[in-house]
C-alpha cells in the first residue's frame, strides 16, 4: 500500500512540474484570450481582442519577427481599452514596418499571480510605408496666438517624413519652415495680423515624393506679444547678474541694471517685424533710487548703425513713485521689429520687465497697477496709541531733537549740529511686530542715514549696521525698508530691550522731521 501511495505522489510530482515553464510561471487554460483580430495601417498594424473572463487578468504580450528576423516582444497592459468597445476589450498598434510583408502576431495573456494562458496567432500585412507622407496633411490642425499661430500634425505611422510650412508675416516676406520626424509635431508661425493662408505639404524620406498641398487660413489673435520671441540685444552698461536679458524673463524679482555717463538704454529685438500699440514697463522695488523720470523711444524694421536712421516715437513721463502703471498706449500703431529705450537726466537705471501689445490695453500688469494706486496703509498719518512707536531718548552726538506735535507723540523735529550726528531710540517694550520699518518723514537735504543694532544691554559696532538713504522733501514722505538682514545676521532679534542708534547724515545744517516709526510685519514682494 505505501508503494501505492509513493508512486502516486511521483506522478502528481511530475504533473505539478510540467505546468510550470522555467521562468516560473504556471499555465492554465482557463485564461481565453478571444476574438483576435489584426487590420493592417500605414507603416502598422492594429491589433484587437476581447480579454480574459479572468478577474486578474493583467497583461499580454505580443510576440513577432521584425524584417531583420529578430523577435520583438512588447508587453499590452489590460488598460490599453479599445477605444471603439469599451473595457474588456484591448486594441494596440504595432508600428515602425516599411514593408509590405506579411507578419505573424503572437498574443499570450498572463494574470497578476504568474499565470498564463494558451497563445493566439493572427498574421497581417502592413500598408505601403512610403505612402504614409499623403496622409500626414489631412491631419493638420491651426491655433491661433498673437500675431501668429500654432500649425500641428500628427504622424501616427512612425515613418520619417519632412513637413514644410509656408506663409507671409507682416513683413511681406514668403517664410518656410520645415520639420522632419517619424513622430507628431508643430511649429508656431509669425508674426502676422491679418487672417492669412498658410500652406503645408509632406514630402517623403527619399524627398522625391511630395503630398498635395494643404491651404489653411489663420486667423492671429490679438493681446500681449510673446516675451518668449523677443531677445534683449543690447545696453548702455550691465551690473553684474542685472542683464537685459531679465527684462523678458516674466519675473518681476529680476531686473535689468545699467549705469552710463551719457545715457542709459537698452534695445529690444521682437524676433520679428510686429505691430504694437501700447508697450510697458515694470520698476525694481528693491532699487527705488534707480528709477527714472522719463523714456524716450526709438524704433525701427531694420537694425540702424545710429539714433539718426531710427524713428522717434517722443518722449514719455515715468512716475519714480511707481513700481507699476508704466503702461504706454502709442497714438498709431506701429510695424516695427527693434526697439530702444533711452532714459535721459539719468546715470544710472533699474528695470525689472519690458511688454509690448497689439491689443486694446496693456493687461499683464493691470492687476498690479491697480493695487498700486490704491491707499497705501502705510501712508495713514493717524497715530494709534496701541502701537510701540519708536522715540528718541538723550544720549545723542552732534544733534538736537524734540517732540513737534502735541496731537502726535511720535512725532520729533531733529536738527544736526556737526559731524557725525546720532540719537538712540528708545528700547523696545515688547517684541517687534515685523521686519519691515516703516516712518513718515520730512527732510532739508538727501540724507545717509544708518541703524545700528544694539542687543539687549550692548552697544553699537561697527560691521553691525544697515544703510539707507532719505530723499529731500517739503512734504510728507512715507519710508520703508526690510530689514530683516539684521535678524539674518545675528545683530538683532527684535525683542524686548532691544534697541538701536540712528544717524542722520554726516554734518551740521540739517533738518529732519520724523513721525509714526514704527515696525510691522513684511507681506509678499517686501
Amino acid at each position: 500500500m505505501k508503494k501505492i501511495i509513493y508512486l502516486i505522489l511521483i506522478a502528481c510530482s511530475a504533473i505539478f512540474f510540467s505546468c510550470k515553464d522555467d521562468d516560473g510561471m504556471t499555465r492554465d487554460g482557463d485564461i481565453v484570450l478571444s476574438n483576435l483580430t489584426a487590420e493592417p495601417r500605414i507603416g502598422a498594424v492594429v491589433l484587437k481582442w476581447d480579454n480574459p473572463a479572468a478577474s486578474d487578468y493583467y497583461y499580454a504580450t505580443v510576440t513577432y519577427n521584425n524584417a531583420s528576423g529578430e523577435e520583438v516582444k512588447q508587453k499590452v497592459s489590460v488598460y490599453s481599452v479599445d477605444p471603439d468597445k469599451g473595457e474588456g476589450h484591448t486594441a494596440v498598434r504595432i508600428g515602425g514596418f516599411a514593408d509590405t510583408n506579411t507578419y505573424e502576431f503572437t498574443v499570450t495573456p498572463y494574470t497578476s499571480d504568474e499565470r498564463y494562458g494558451d497563445a493566439v496567432t493572427v498574421s497581417c500585412t502592413p500598408e505601403d510605408a512610403s505612402k504614409a507622407f499623403k496622409y500626414i496633411t489631412g491631419t493638420v490642425e491651426t491655433k491661433p496666438t498673437v500675431e501668429g499661430g500654432v500649425v500641428s500634425w500628427k504622424n501616427d505611422y512612425d515613418v520619417p517624413v519632412t513637413v514644410t510650412i509656408t506663409y507671409k508675416n507682416l513683413a511681406g516676406e514668403t517664410i518656410t519652415e520645415t520639420r522632419k520626424g517619424s513622430e507628431d509635431g508643430s511649429v508656431e508661425i509669425f508674426p502676422f495680423v491679418d487672417k492669412t493662408n498658410v500652406t503645408i505639404t509632406a514630402t517623403d524620406e527619399s524627398g522625391k515624393n511630395t503630398s498635395e498641398p494643404k491651404v489653411v487660413e489663420v486667423t492671429p489673435e490679438r493681446g500681449e506679444i510673446p516675451q518668449s520671441r523677443m531677445t534683449a540685444i543690447g545696453a548702455s552698461g550691465v551690473e553684474g547678474n542685472n542683464v537685459p536679458a531679465n527684462l523678458l524673463d516674466n519675473n518681476v524679482s529680476t531686473a535689468w541694471s545699467g549705469s552710463n555717463n551719457d545715457i542709459v538704454w537698452v534695445a529690444i529685438d521682437l524676433g520679428g517685424v510686429h505691430r504694437i500699440n501700447w508697450f510697458e514697463l515694470v520698476g525694481n522695488s528693491k532699487d527705488r533710487e534707480s528709477q527714472p523720470t522719463a523714456l524716450m523711444v526709438f524704433h525701427s524694421k531694420e537694425p540702424v548703425a545710429d539714433l539718426s536712421q531710427a524713428k522717434n516715437l517722443g518722449i514719455f513721463e515715468y512716475n519714480p513713485e511707481h513700481i507699476y502703471n508704466h503702461a504706454y498706449k502709442l497714438e498709431n500703431p506701429i510695424d516695427t521689429r527693434y526697439i530702444l529705450i533711452a532714459f535721459p537726466g539719468v546715470q544710472r537705471v533699474s528695470i525689472t520687465e519690458f511688454c509690448a501689445y497689439y491689443a486694446d490695453a496693456a493687461t499683464h500688469y493691470a492687476k498690479e497697477s491697480e493695487l498700486e494706486l490704491q491707499p497705501d496703509p502705510d501712508d495713514d498719518p493717524t497715530y494709534y496709541p496701541e502701537i510701540e512707536y519708536m522715540i528718541p531718548l538723550d544720549g545723542q552726538n552732534s544733534l538736537t531733537f524734540e517732540a513737534t506735535n502735541p496731537d502726535d507723540p511720535s512725532e520729533y523735529t531733529f536738527k544736526t549740529t556737526g559731524g557725525d550726528p546720532f540719537v538712540s531710540l528708545a528700547p523696545l517694550k515688547k517684541a517687534a511686530a515685523g521686519t519691515v520699518l516703516v516712518f513718515q518723514y520730512k527732510a532739508s537735504a538727501d540724507l545717509a542715514c544708518e541703524f545700528f543694532w544694539c542687543k539687549k544691554g550692548t552697544g553699537p559696532a561697527g560691521g553691525k549696521e544697515t544703510f539707507f538713504n532719505l530723499k529731500k522733501t517739503d512734504e510728507w514722505k512715507t519710508f520703508k525698508i526690510n530689514m530683516v538682514g539684521a535678524w539674518n545676521n545675528g545683530w538683532w532679534d527684535g525683542k524686548e530691550g532691544d534697541r538701536v542708534r540712528f544717524d542722520i547724515g554726516d554734518g551740521g545744517g540739517n533738518t529732519l522731521v520724523v513721525r509714526l516709526m514704527h515696525w510691522r510685519a513684511a507681506v509678499d514682494g517686501e
